[in-house]
């Protein structure tokens, strides 16, 4: 019974909600390193003939940038002039014609910083997601990992994705400024997550198909295919299933929930799982929630004490922030942690700490590297900015996790024939090593 499941076809868990930058062309950059190579804002409004008066609204920027960012000696090491990137933002404030013309402008320049934790926060409306298409960067490709069968076409594991909604995506990835964190495996997977999504989130046809070109891995055709957007209302935080008599597997989709429901949840999940082998999957785990994220940790590693290991902007010290009690532990006899690029913040925070535990293998790709707490700043009336204040290590260390993410003992790559042939590589991976095989 177990050695089927190392050819068990265990599709990862579906994204929803949205990431840093959509593939709406919000902000295309025909050069990233090149002074005022920026494509149009498709949100801002036409060009008028009135200008509006700046003021300093970057002055406050600059103060916090200068006091508070914690990053600032990382992203200077790496050749990005902030002083220059405020000057050129203070230009184009002095000349934006609309509130639309300033908010890109700042977000233009956030990007320019070069700093994922540090962006523009923009209040949204109800969020409509491709809950039916899963991506994976593989080495300059994007290939599909999974879908829920709700695409009208033939569409399967190990496809390469040539366009979405009609934009390349080869020459978005190129083009487009993403700034979603500070490694590059979050940068790629940041860019698989946006092609999940689409133009059809920003627009108000919200019901019209999204339309994905790909090639087939089995044959090398190229199709359309489409798929119908639906609204965001999945309340599952954690589930859990039993993969064989043996195995079992329980997948945090999301952090962000009330917190008495997570808890119900993860308890629910781990009995469902059963007690033998356990992987807990935190591959694509959404939402930030200190508290649900510190219950996991605790629960899957009931012998931590140390949270997170942090040092705020102000000190030149790090300091342990201790884990509190949290309900009925994991029973399981063996824990692995499944682990990518697309877990970050208070995600990346539980998994330091569980895998610091000798009893858990962690497996997969590294996390994201993207941790900091973050303040708010006004840009003036143009836009609030979070600023990344406070900076983390691994527990019990001052091993910095921002640009590093928590490295997993077993690496673990996807091939073309690998997805193609419908498997889930890591879970593929666990179940080698638990019947012996590798």
């Amino acid at each position: 019974m177990l050695l089927a499941l190392v050819g068990l076809a265990c599709v990862p868990a579906p994204i929803v909600g949205e990431d840093v930058m959509p593939l709406d062309g919000a902000l295309h950059l025909q050069d990233v390193g090149r002074e005022g190579a920026y494509g149009r804002n498709p949100d801002a409004t036409a060009p008028g003939t009135k200008t509006v008066a700046s003021g300093d609204d970057v002055g406050g920027f600059a103060a916090a940038l200068s006091s508070r960012w914690v990053h600032r000696g990382i992203h200077a090491d790496e050749g990005v002039d902030v002083d220059a990137v405020l000057a050129l933002l203070r230009q184009e404030l002095a000349v934006a014609r609309s509130r639309g013309d300033r908010r890109a402008a700042v977000r233009r320049a956030t990007c320019r910083l070069g700093d994922g934790q540090l962006r523009i926060v923009e209040r949204t409306d109800r969020l409509h997601s491709d809950t039916g298409l899963s991506v994976r960067a593989v080495g300059p490709a994007f290939l599909v990992e999974g879908t829920d069968g709700r695409y009208d076409g033939d569409l399967a594991p190990g496809d390469r994705i040539m366009a979405v909604d009609g934009v390349d995506a080869l020459r978005w990835a190129d083009s487009t400024c993403v700034a979603p964190g500070s490694s590059d495996g979050h940068r790629r997977e940041q860019l698989a997550q946006s092609l999940e999504r689409s133009a059809a989130s920003r627009h108000a046809d919200r019901k019209r198909p999204k339309v994905v070109k790909v090639r087939r891995a089995k044959n090398g055709d190229v199709r359309e295919v489409s798929l119908r957007w639906r609204d965001e209302s999945d309340a599952q935080c954690v589930e859990g299933e039993a993969l064989t008599s043996e195995v079992g597997v329980v997948t945090v989709h999301r952090l962000d929930c009330d917190a008495q429901a997570f808890a119900e949840q993860l308890t629910e999940a781990a009995q469902a799982a059963g007690g033998t082998h356990v992987m807990l999957d935190l591959r694509r785990t959404l939402g930030d929630h200190e508290g649900n994220a510190q219950v996991l940790a605790r629960r899957v590693s009931p012998a931590a004490t140390v949270w997170a290991t942090k040092r705020p902007a102000s000190s030149a010290d790090f300091i342990n922030v201790a884990l509190p009690e949290a309900g009925p532990p994991m029973q399981a006899q063996t824990r692995w942690l499944l682990v990518s690029p697309r877990c970050d913040g208070t995600c990346e925070l539980a998994a330091a700490v569980i895998a610091a535990d000798p009893l858990v293998t962690t497996v997969g790709r590294a996390t994201a590297g993207s941790v900091a707490e973050t303040d708010t700043v006004s840009v003036g009336k143009a836009a609030v900015v979070q600023v990344p204040t406070v900076t983390y290590a691994l527990p019990n260390t001052v091993t910095v996790i921002e640009g590093r993410g928590v490295t997993p003992d077993i690496a673990v790559t996807a091939t073309v024939d690998v997805l193609a042939r419908g498997h889930d590589p890591e879970v593929v991976a666990v179940a080698r090593r638990i019947a012996g095989r590798d």
